[in-house]
């Protein structure tokens, strides 16, 4: 609009006999700049709202994130309680290698978490629909592309065991998410 209304007047002052509409030249080189000034007008203030908007996507997006994580520690936990009933009432790292189990490939640390939980995860891979359960949706590690794959750098959540992590202590923690503290109880 600016630069025909430019074009209209130039050509409005030159020859006011064969072009005539002056008056509306201008009419149209007002619109013009009024339309460029709304429009950066219009620019800054979304450009600021949405600026506004930012801490709300980003906490909506975390507490997204924080319920996956919670989805998955209990997917986790109901593999956990499936493979006990099919294995005397115990869970993978109370039952011996020979029977199917993980207890001699335990690694706690000092404060009962298993340093690698790959092979206690591995056990349970056919209670597990994909291993990238094992991975919290907040955090930066990639899931394992299938469960030949699985190491512990694919493995968000902190896995505890002992003897006294089983069905009979349903307050003992069995897993717990580092990132959002989501804890898995037996």
């Amino acid at each position: 609009a600016v630069i025909c209304g430019h074009m209209a007047r130039s050509r409005s002052r030159r020859s006011p006999a064969e072009y005539g509409g002056g008056g509306m030249a201008i009419a149209g080189l007002a619109t013009g700049y009024v339309s460029i000034v709304l429009t950066i007008v219009a620019i800054a203030f979304f450009s600021f709202s949405g600026a506004m908007f930012l801490p709300a996507f980003s906490q909506a997006k975390s507490h997204a994130q924080a319920i996956h994580c919670s989805n998955n520690l209990k997917q986790i936990g109901l593999a956990f309680k499936t493979w006990e009933i099919d294995h005397t009432n115990q869970f993978p790292f109370n039952v011996k290698t020979n029977e199917g189990g993980t207890l001699e490939l335990c690694q706690r640390g000092p404060d009962g978490f298993e340093l690698d939980p790959t092979v206690h995860f591995l056990v349970l891979s056919n209670e597990l629909s994909t291993p990238r359960i094992l991975v919290c949706p907040a955090d930066a590690k990639q899931p394992a592309a299938d469960w030949q794959f699985l190491t512990a750098s694919n493995i968000s959540y902190r896995l505890r065991s002992g003897e006294a992590v089983n069905s009979r202590n349903p307050q003992q923690v069995l897993a717990i998410c580092p990132i959002h503290n989501n804890v898995l109880r037996v």
